[in-house]
């Protein structure tokens, strides 16, 4: 799986993110979570993610997520 900066992510926990920055080879990142209402900027590891979906050619709110089935 390879995330790059800006895309949306759903974590293991339920909760969705955006990527602000990669590291370590794709495997850690600062992401900006939403959860209970708010926004938090936290560090993540890969293990924590359980589906992304790429923005391309877009801007950033532009696109929904959908987790792919």
């Amino acid at each position: 799986m390879k995330i790059k900066l800006y895309d949306r992510v759903l974590l293991k926990d339920g909760n969705e993110a955006t990527i602000v920055e990669v590291f370590e080879n794709n495997k850690f990142f600062i992401a900006d979570i939403d959860k209970n209402g708010d926004t938090y900027t936290e560090e993540i590891s890969i293990e924590e993610i359980e589906d992304f979906s790429e923005y391309q050619n877009c801007s950033l709110f532009c696109c929904p997520f959908s987790i792919k089935t």
